[in-house]
This record gives structure tokens, C-alpha cells and sequence, in this order.
């Protein structure tokens, strides 16, 4: 479903970009870091004594841009490095992974763009953040057959908002490092849910909520005429 929210406003989100010519476009890998929403899942997991994940959050993502005259379009996303914890009840041992990613379609406006390239965002799309506990014991066949559940993956989703601003500057021609930063607003948050889409009732509120800064390395091009015609109008 947040595969289908984020083409769809991807769509709406070219339109304005149809009527224009095309100037040129971009493609970037991202290093970011993220300001998770994860206050209520740590008060819950230090509830019950078992270690909380704690900044820094690292994602690795990428995306693109095709820019018209002022106007640009494209689409970013980015993964959670995994966060792995480990805790003991009685004589057996858990291990606990939090993952997650998030991808928008994006629109902006291209303020500069000779030779430092200054955009503003905004963006559409959708998140999700994955809980898997397992517990890491050595069992024979016949008692995992009589006793199967090792294993729970929980997940969470929502529809969210990005705004953000970027600064790009050019190496050589086609190849140029930026900056980028920015907020992420959830308008709308899922229950967590098995990994059989089964809800989960009484779940704390977790997310991509908040600021983020992210490193971009990349190549394209914006058209040779792009200063010329800013300076005609």
C-alpha cells in the first residue's frame, strides 16, 4: 500500500513539471542521519529492562531529478543501517534488530543554479520501521517442530511529509557532491503488525518523525543555457 501512495504522488507531482522543456537531470547517492521517532518504543523496551536503541542512525539511499526551467521533479529514498541489541531472560539470550526505510516523490524549485546549485523540496511518500526479536538457542528438529515460534517480526508504517533544502556543487562537469537537510512529518501512522498482518494492539508510536542531514555524492546536468535563462526573465 505505501508502494502504491508514493507512485501515486509521484504522478500528481509531475504534472507541473510536463508543461516545461526538459533542462536536465540528476542521479546522487545519500549518507544521511536521521532523528528517529522512537521515544515511546524506548520507554517501552526500558520497561522492561531491555536496552533501548539510541542515536545515531545512519541511512544509505539515493535518488533523481529531472529539472525544467525553475521547476524539478523525482524521487529520493533511504535505508536504515540495521541496530542490533542483545538481552537475557533466565538462561537464553535474545537478539533484537530495528531496520526501516523511506522513500518520497519529490517537486521543488531550483532558487540558483550557476555554478552552486540551491533547491527547495517538498516531498510525498511513505516509511516503514521493522522490530525483529529472536531467540538464539540450539534446539533438535522434533522441538522446534513442537515449539516453532523462535522468531517475531513486527512492523510499522505511515504516510509522511519531507521538506527539505539542498545545496549541490559541481566537481568537474557532470559529477558534484551536496548537502541536504530537512523534516519529515507523519501525517498518518499504521498499527504494528505481525509479519502475517496481524495488528498488534496497544503498540508505542515509532517513525522517521523529525530532522535529518544527509551527505549526497552524484552526477547529471542541468543544461547549458540554465543561467542564461534565469538572467532573461
Amino acid at each position: 500500500m505505501r508502494q502504491l501512495l508514493v507512485a501515486f504522488s509521484s504522478l500528481l507531482l509531475a504534472l507541473p513539471l510536463m508543461a516545461q522543456p526538459i533542462h536536465g537531470g540528476i542521479a546522487y547517492f545519500s549518507l544521511g542521519m536521521p532523528f528517529l521517532q522512537l521515544d515511546e518504543l524506548n520507554n517501552r523496551l526500558t520497561q522492561y529492562q531491555i536496552p533501548s536503541f539510541d542515536a545515531p542512525f545512519i541511512t544509505l539511499g539515493g535518488g533523481g531529478a529531472f529539472s525544467g526551467e525553475r521547476l524539478f521533479f523525482g524521487g529520493e529514498g533511504a535505508g536504515l543501517i540495521q541496530r542490533e541489541q542483545s538481552y537475557q531472560r533466565g538462561d537464553t539470550t535474545f537478539r533484537m534488530q530495528l531496520d526501516g526505510g523511506m522513500g518520497v516523490g519529490l517537486i521543488g524549485f531550483n532558487l540558483l543554479r550557476s555554478p552552486v546549485t540551491i533547491q527547495l523540496l517538498g516531498g510525498i511518500g511513505g516509511s516503514s520501521l521493522t522490530l525483529k526479536i529472536t531467540e538464539e538457542r540450539s534446539d533438535s528438529f522434533d522441538d522446534i517442530l513442537q515449539r516453532p515460534q523462535r522468531e517475531i517480526t513486527m512492523t510499522i508504517g505511515s504516510f509522511l511529509f519531507q521538506g527539505s533544502a539542498s545545496v549541490l556543487i559541481p566537481i568537474t562537469n557532470s559529477l558534484f557532491i551536496g548537502l541536504q537537510g530537512g523534516y519529515v512529518f507523519s501525517v498518518t501512522n499504521s498499527d504494528w503488525q505481525y509479519s502475517s498482518r496481524i495488528a498488534i494492539a496497544n503498540g508505542p508510536k515509532a517513525g522517521f518523525d523529525g530532522a535529518f542531514a544527509r551527505l549526497l555524492i552524484g552526477f547529471g546536468w542541468f543544461g547549458d543555457d540554465a543561467g542564461d535563462d534565469e538572467c532573461d526573465d
